[in-house]
């Protein structure tokens, strides 16, 4: 695994430092266990688009239903929109 896609995981760094400093901010280790993994395997989808199709069009399109894919994800475990 190349280490570019590992960096988007410093972003859990926000949640750590959030975990420490305010009170009314409680992650789990199993909620970085799960954010963990949906980052990594965005990023992982998205390097591998990138890497594989040349068209613009294509990527962009792509790389929009990631994210789409990624904030229902999110908001899903945030809030449970459906539940």
């Amino acid at each position: 695994m190349r280490k570019s896609t590992l960096y988007p995981l410093l972003l859990l760094c926000i949640p750590l430092i959030g975990n420490i400093f305010v009170d009314g901010f409680n992650w789990g280790f199993f909620d970085f266990i799960i954010m963990g993994s949906l980052i990594l395997l965005f990023s992982s989808g998205i390097n591998l688009v990138l890497l594989r199709q040349k068209s613009i069009q294509y990527n962009a399109t792509v790389i929009g239903v990631l994210v789409l894919i990624f904030l229902i994800i999110w908001a899903e475990l945030a809030v449970g929109i459906w539940s």
